[in-house]
Parts: C-alpha cells; structure tokens; sequence
C-alpha cells in the first residue's frame, strides 16, 4: 500500500513537472526579446543596477532579478529578466496542479474520491493548462513584471493554507505558509487580498482545535516566520542609503519608507466611487469570457455548485477570495488594470475545473468510450486557449516600443535636454537603455511629473549638475512648497503649481544657455514652455526662442512598421503611441512645407500615411507637393 501510494506521488510530480515544463517551453518561444510598454524598462533597469522601483519597491523581485543577471546565458540583460517571468509563471502553474489535486484528494467524500481517484491527473491536468494559457496570466508570463512572481505566491499560499487547514494542530505547513506569506509581500501587497479567506479558514480551524490550549500561543509564534520573510523590505533603505541613481521614493527614512511600501502616492487613484467601480466591474466582465476562450466559463458555475455540495468550506474559501479580489480592484481608477483581477482569474479557473469534476461524475456509468471521448473533449478544451490567444500575446518580434524609442533618440541631438511624460513607452524604456545597454548617456531625460516628487531631484542631479545647480533657487522654492503636499500639511495648490511652472522654464532657460538642445514631447501642455517656440522635429518638439529654419531629422531613419495597421496589437498604449508619432510626424511636414523643404516634406507626408493611410489631410497635402 505504502509503495502504491509513493507511487502515486511521483506519477503527480512528474505530470505537475511535464505540465510545468510544457508551459515553459511555450512562454519561452513567445517571450519579449525587446523592451516593452509600462514599468517593464524601469523594473529591467532597477533589477540591472540594484536599485529601487516604483512603489511599493518589490524588494524580492529585484534581489532575484538581479541574480538572474549574472547568469550568462544571454548578453542582453533585458532577455535573461524576461526568462525569469516565464520560470515565475511555469512554477505557478506547477502549484495550482497540486492544489487541484490536493482538493480532489482530501476534499471530497470517500465515494465520490474513489469514482474520482482514476482521473485526477486529467483534472488536475486540464485546470494548469487553463490557467496557463488564460490571457492576463500569459501575458505576465512574458515580459519582465512583478506579477510572476505574485502568481507564484498566490498559488503557493493557496496551497499551503488548504494544507495546513485539514490539521488540528499548528504544523510545518504552517510555518512554511507563514514565511511564504512574508516572503509574498515583500513582492507585492496586494497579497493582502489573501488575508480574509485566510482569517475565515482560521477561525474555523480554531474552533475544531479548542482542546488544543496552546493553538493561539502557537499561532502568535508563527509571526516570527512571517516577519523574516517580509525583512525583506530592510532592502530599500539600506539601498536608500547608498549612492545609487534609480533611487524612486528614497526611502532611507521611516517616513520615506512607510510612504514608499504602502504606495501613498497611488492612492489618488483608490477612489471607491459608482463610477469608478461601475466601469472597471464592467471592464472585468468584458475581460472574463475572453481569458480561457469562453467554454470553461460556461462551466464554471456548474462547479461552483459542486463545490458548494461537497466542498462547503473549500468554496466560501474560494468565493471569499474571488470577491475581495474584484472589491478591491473595481475601486482602482487605472488603465492597466487587467493584472490586478489575476486571483479572480484563477479562482474561475479553479471553479471551472470542479464543473469538469461534475460533468465526469454524471457520465461515470456511462460505457468506457464515453470516457474516452469526455477525456479528449477535455483536453482539448484545456488547450483551446493556448492556439485562442498565442497571436495576441506573443511578444517575441514585438519591436513597438523599441522603435518609438529609437525614432525619439534618432530626432535628439547630441547632448539634448528632454522634457516628456511618456512613461509608459518612452521614459520607463529608455531608463533601461540608456543605464543597462548605455545607449545615448549624452540625453539628459526628464519626467515632468515625477518632477513632483521630491525624491527625484537627487536622480536629476547626478544626470544633469549644472542644471539643477544653476536652477536651485528655483528647485529650493517648489521644493519648500512640495514638502507641506507631501506631508500632508496645509498647502496652496497654486503657489505649488506656479513655482513648478517656473522652475521648468528655470531649466529649459539653464540648459539652452549651455548651447543644449531642449526638446519636449508632443503631450507637455503649453504652459511648461511658456516664451519658447515648438518648432516640429520629427516625433517630438525642439524648443527655440524664435521662429526659425531648423532642418528635421532624416525620415529614412525612422522605423514606422511597427505602426502600419495590422502590425501591432491595438491597446491602450500603441494607440497614444501611433497618434503621437503621426501628429508629429505631420506636424513636421507642414513644418518643412513652410521654408520650402518639399522633399524632406513629401518624406514626412509618407510616414504619416504608412501609419494612417486613412489621414485625409496628409494625402491633400502630399498632392499639393506632387501637382507642383
């Protein structure tokens, strides 16, 4: 009996490894090569230098990120990161196997767990490849991001918390789940998300323990595993205080520290209104049908209720974390919002592969070919998605970002001075190029709106001293005022707003009398570059102090591919990206119209309509050219 059952074991482990390993292997040929939207160039360059991200830091991911960048398995560090997500997500993938597994096993009565015994790895099977293969999971999966990982917590949690709930008595699983839970916030905090369930399973062990005298004392003794993983944080200011250039937050005090790790500065964004709520509740049902190819969605209710009748406690656990995780995510008023549903996703999934468990059961008297075929049926059900969605999520010739970024640095001069706040795909990826694979350290790229944020002088002042020391009483004004903002003191929003006016004017003044080329991109509102003429330059403005001729950057240096209709995935960020760079691009034509520059004109005019053949201007425009 001992053997069988050791048997049994090893054949799960080596289908988890077979399913883990697949999965991998498919992430692997659509995994980014190149740097993509978002916080992927910033997360790529703070894992490169040792540095600090964004809130709430993610101390775990860099530490491992920058591990992973010694292995020489690639010159382009961006790459070897990229792998690191697509081993993150295999090993989710591996977890959630043996969480259905663990469900089916200890889950369910003697006499369904007997009928169930002989296909649990087919469950267990389809439910990894489900999840594997749903939309926002993959799409983690490939590129350099903090959710990875989180996945792997989640599963991970989820895993040792059904475990540890089926003792009486505080055991080794308990101490594993408590570092693991540490060790997961020290990643990322929405893993407060797994807390409710996580009370509800204890109380109700607690109340099956109550001979057991000494479970408190021995759950409060669990926090020291717990505190040990999320040490981790102690990373950002013993890093904070050290010379480094990617220093976001500078939290190298405790007032810095607890603002950087609780994300203060994105609470503006928390807003618990209908209208919030009402629209990203609508967004996640418009996202749901689409993440496992809709027909384990139409299932999925049906093991809700198996669940429920079978499972009672293991379904409030899964529906408690199903519902906080949509609570919290529908009152965040972020566009990029989809990664934030990834628990909620995965319990559907999760739902969805008991429906399977119930359809099973209806034909388990069923004859044996009627087995056979609901095993293909299922199968294949498993792995619609991966053939659904690997067109939309392949990244690996994904070269948008990389050539928007290519077309700015093309239309820089040497030396140049840029105002943007393109973060999503021009800042954030040209952090990673300019400070890993130092590409153009001659630009001097500045956010104007982390300019709002007293912690980024210090960044600018490494890139550009003279410019911040020649500006400094205009730095030391704002910076007076931002301080009563960033400590919640009284402050008038337009003194702030006047002397952040002025103090970039400070700087553009600064850096052209150092005979420095400044540029602002196309979305930098009026004001910041107020006595100053925006003179088109390719995909972006060149300031200059009056109306003149200066030549635009060689069209054939462009990469417009990318940009043609169907080349690129539309979404949020290639649609700004697209509209920007035609704008300018027309912009620039009218521009060299103006001094009779028709043949560098035509050249523009043609950009614009390999990107929108449909621009009507820009055609009536290039005919005018030709019909001269």
């Amino acid at each position: 009996m001992l053997k069988k059952t050791m048997r049994i074991a090893t054949n799960h482990r080596l289908a988890a490894g077979f399913i883990a390993g697949s999965v991998f292997f498919i992430y692997f040929l659509s995994m980014g090569r190149y740097v993509t939207f978002i916080d992927c160039g910033e997360l790529a360059a703070v894992c490169a230098t040792t540095g600090i991200a964004h809130p709430t830091g993610y101390p775990l991911f860099t530490l491992l990120g920058r591990i992973f960048c010694f292995i020489p398995i690639d010159p382009r560090i961006l790459l070897r990161l990229n792998l690191l997500s697509t081993i993150f997500s295999a090993g989710a993938v591996f977890c959630f196997y043996f969480i259905i597994h663990h469900l089916i096993n200890s889950e369910l009565s003697g006499s369904l767990q007997k009928k169930i015994q002989p296909s649990i790895m087919l469950f267990a099977l389809a439910g990894s490849l489900l999840l594997g293969f749903s939309r926002t999971f993959w799409s983690q999966a490939v590129i350099i991001e903090v959710y990875s990982l989180h996945t792997l917590f989640i599963t991970l949690v989820i895993l040792l918390l059904l475990k540890s709930f089926k003792s009486f008595y505080i055991n080794r699983f308990d101490i594993l789940l408590a570092y693991v839970f540490g060790l997961s916030f020290s990643n990322h905090m929405t893993t407060i998300l797994l807390v409710p369930a996580t009370i509800y399973l204890y109380f109700f062990r607690w109340n099956r323990s109550k001979k057991d005298k000494k479970f408190l004392l021995h759950t409060c003794m669990l926090l020291v595993p717990f505190l040990l993983g999320l040490s981790i944080y102690l990373y950002l200011p013993i890093r904070a205080s050290q010379p480094i250039l990617l220093n976001w937050g500078d939290p190298d005090n405790w007032f810095n520290f607890i603002n950087h790790i609780s994300g203060k500065q994105y609470r503006v964004w928390m807003t618990f209104s209908g209208e919030t709520a009402t629209k990203q509740l609508t967004h996640f049902f418009e996202l749901l049908p689409g993440e496992m190819a809709l027909i384990p969605l139409l299932i999925a209710p049906l093991g809700m209720w198996f669940m429920w009748r079978n499972m009672k406690n293991t379904f409030i656990t899964t529906f408690i974390l199903f519902i906080t995780c949509i609570a919290y995510s529908i009152n965040y008023d972020i566009h990029d919002i989809d990664s934030y549903f990834l628990l909620a996703f995965m319990i559907t999934t999760l739902w969805a592969t008991f429906g399977l468990v119930k359809i099973y059961l209806y034909l388990y008297h069923k004859p044996r070919h009627i087995h056979l075929i609901f095993a293909t049926v299922t199968l294949t059900v498993a792995v619609i998605p991966l053939f659904w969605h690997i067109s939309k999520i392949n990244q690996n010739s994904n070269t948008f970002v990389r050539n928007y970024t290519q077309n700015m640095l093309h239309a820089i001069e040497d030396n140049g001075v840029v105002l943007s706040y393109q973060w999503d795909y021009f800042v954030a990826p040209f952090l990673y190029l300019q400070h890993v694979e130092r590409r153009r350290p001659d630009i001097a790229l500045i956010d104007k709106e982390l300019l709002r944020r007293s912690w980024y002088f210090e960044m600018i002042e490494k890139i550009v001293p003279k410019l911040t020391r020649d500006t400094r009483a205009e730095i030391d004004a704002f910076l007076k005022e931002l301080y009563k903002f960033e400590h919640d003191l009284p402050y008038d929003p337009g003194i702030i707003q006047t002397r952040f006016e002025r103090m970039i004017l400070k700087f553009i003044q600064v850096a052209m009398s150092y005979g420095r080329p400044v540029y602002v991109t196309h979305e930098i509102e009026p004001e910041f570059t107020k006595g100053y003429v925006r003179i088109p330059h390719g995909p972006l403005y060149r300031l200059g102090l009056k109306e003149e001729f200066i030549p635009a950057p060689e069209p054939g240096g462009y990469w417009t591919h990318d940009f043609r209709p169907g080349n690129f995935r539309a979404n949020t960020w290639t649609e700004k990206g697209r509209f920007f760079t035609r704008e300018m691009f027309f912009l620039t034509g009218l521009y060299l119209m103006n001094y009779q520059q028709d043949e560098a004109a035509r050249d523009y005019f043609r950009l614009v309509l390999e990107i929108d053949p449909n621009h009507a201007t820009a055609e009536q425009e290039l005919e005018k050219i030709n019909s001269q």
